[in-house]
């Protein structure tokens, strides 16, 4: 079993959704015995913003980019690549501002490429072209946005979830551990959050 996780949080070794993925990892491996682990830390990598040359180079067959094009296209092909050959994919979001972090948005933005890994079909309809596997995701927040208690606010959640959908990736789990910024939350939530998983 090959597991990709992605580390998408500012807070590094303090961060409540990378110990929160680590904890599904953990019993991902404790059910797949011989399980290897490929973590990705967004921030250490800092995968750029799209800019010109970039969706220049992505609209361009690779036989035709110049070596500019291809320097350009060098972290989306290799973290496409790493998401095609990982069995499951588990992914850590501290949400800032009801949303993913800007490392996070950036490499969305470089694995979701038109004719590579999603494309249009006679109708207009957007199709993943990923094969579906499992995507574990741990957030953390410090608010409460569960369904019914300003659940119109939970942008973060249901952008992760398009974003995975239009690359084909349809099996998705939210795991969350919130209201880390409330007192009386803040010192269970984690814990409560780990109980929880179920995988």
């Amino acid at each position: 079993m090959k597991i990709l996780q992605i580390l998408s949080s500012a807070k590094g070794e303090h961060s409540v959704s990378t110990k929160l993925a680590d904890a599904i990892v953990e019993k991902l491996k404790a059910a797949n015995e011989g399980s290897t682990v490929t973590v990705k830390d967004l921030v250490a990598l800092q995968p750029h913003h799209l800019n010109m040359e970039t969706l220049g180079a992505f609209s361009t067959p690779g036989e035709k980019c110049t070596p500019a094009q291809k320097e350009a296209v060098a972290f989306s092909d290799k973290a496409i690549a790493e998401m095609i050959g990982a069995d499951i994919i588990v992914v850590a979001i501290a949400f800032y501002n009801y949303s993913v972090p800007s490392a996070l948005k950036a490499w969305i933005d470089h694995v979701s490429r038109a004719r590579i890994t999603f494309k249009y079909n006679e109708q207009g309809q957007q199709v993943g072209l990923l094969k579906s596997k499992p995507v574990y995701v741990a957030i953390a927040s410090g608010g409460i946005y569960k369904e019914g208690q300003i659940s119109e606010m939970d942008y973060g959640k249901k952008y992760f979830a398009l974003a995975m959908k239009m690359i084909g990736l349809t099996d998705v789990h939210f795991f969350v551990a919130d209201g880390l910024g409330i007192p009386v939350y803040k010192d269970t939530s984690l814990q409560n959050a780990i109980a929880c998983i179920a995988l």
